[in-house]
């Protein structure tokens, strides 16, 4: 008798111990867009939503005032804080139909979105017409499990450009904690 319960304490200390390192959270803390050019997209919703504790929903409502077609390029920088955001590994520039098309050429990039794209309309390679919405994305712990971020708060920079005039941006920030 005196066995199984010392086995049974055995037991929970190790899964405890593992549940601790498993639990992760994964949460947004900040939104920012800016439409530079209403020529091109004007912002009608740009928020975050708290929908539970620890769960923050993104809501984005982008109207497009002209098709998005071959031409815009997308400037994507990850940033890690330190005192303030500073530069973090990534910064590319690709072709935003080209992405969409073949996301492969950026590893990285295809890899943080993939999940994600389900909660938006970018499910279909270009031209995209009217808006682009992006609903109720919460992200999860699952999302970064091929990309092992260590715990730090981050900074997603987009930029879209045309003959390289910045004309919309979004500043993504969250934050990862074990």
């Amino acid at each position: 008798m005196l066995d199984n319960i010392n086995l049974l304490i055995i037991f929970l200390i190790v899964f405890l111990n593992i549940q601790q390192f498993e639990c992760k959270i994964v949460k947004f803390t900040k939104l920012e867009c800016k439409d530079n050019d209403k020529s091109l997209v004007d912002f009608k919703h740009c928020q975050l939503k708290a929908v539970g504790r620890n769960r923050i929903a993104m809501q984005v409502q982008a109207e497009l005032m002209e098709p998005l077609h071959d031409g815009l390029q997308i400037n994507a920088e990850l940033f890690r804080k330190s005192h303030d955001f500073r530069p973090f590994l990534y910064n590319d520039t690709m072709d935003f139909c080209g992405f969409m098309k073949n996301p492969n050429r950026f590893m990285f990039w295809k890899i943080l979105v993939q999940d994600m794209v389900k909660y938006t309309n970018l499910n279909h390679t270009c031209p995209y017409e009217d808006e682009i919405v992006v609903k109720d994305l919460i992200l999860e712990e699952n999302m970064f499990k091929t990309l092992p971020f260590p715990s730090n708060d981050y900074m997603v920079h987009l930029k879209a450009l045309q003959q390289n005039i910045i004309k919309a941006e979004m500043k993504i920030y969250m934050v990862i904690i074990e």
